[in-house]
């Protein structure tokens, strides 16, 4: 019993001591408990960005594929007058500035890692100085198939 009070006695005496103690104690907790959260919530993010990068490299391979099996798409690029039907040539065109825009939106989204985003912006721009492609964008946008997102990206990737 005597221990206990000595105890309960040096508790009264030093609660000052004790209670700043515990308050950095807690303040060191808080900070160790901010920097997991932020590494994980960086971490996350990290995974994210790599995870939207894959989905967008398939879906661009997919794309590719498709496309490249349409001879007069194909011939069209090549040639720069359309081969075919023009309707098909617009719509192929239409699907390829959509994938640019989804890119472009992940990008600005901070969704995408920038050395992805960046060869995304180059492949672009690289497409529109294709004369026949550049001709049926500007028909595209006085027709409002396309329209201001579409010309955000342009402006932001090639600068144009």
């Amino acid at each position: 019993m005597e221990c206990l009070k000595r105890i309960w006695a040096w508790l009264k005496t030093n609660s000052d001591q004790i209670a700043a103690v515990g308050a950095v104690v807690g303040v060191v907790v808080g900070i160790v408990g901010f920097w997991a959260t932020w590494y994980q919530l960086s971490s996350t993010a990290t995974a994210l960005r790599a995870a939207n990068g894959y989905s967008i490299q398939k879906d661009a391979r997919e794309l590719i594929d498709k496309l490249y099996n349409d001879g007069d798409f194909v011939a069209s690029l090549a040639t720069g007058q359309v081969k075919g039907s023009a309707e098909a040539f617009d719509k192929n065109l239409w699907i390829m500035f959509n994938f640019y825009l989804a890119v472009y939106r992940q990008q600005v989204a901070d969704g995408l890692s920038a050395n992805l985003a960046t060869a995304y912006a180059h492949d672009f721009c690289a497409f529109m100085r294709n004369q026949l492609v550049a001709d049926h964008w500007s028909e595209m946008e006085k027709s409002e198939k396309i329209g201001g997102d579409h010309e955000a990206m342009r402006r932001k990737w090639c600068a144009a």
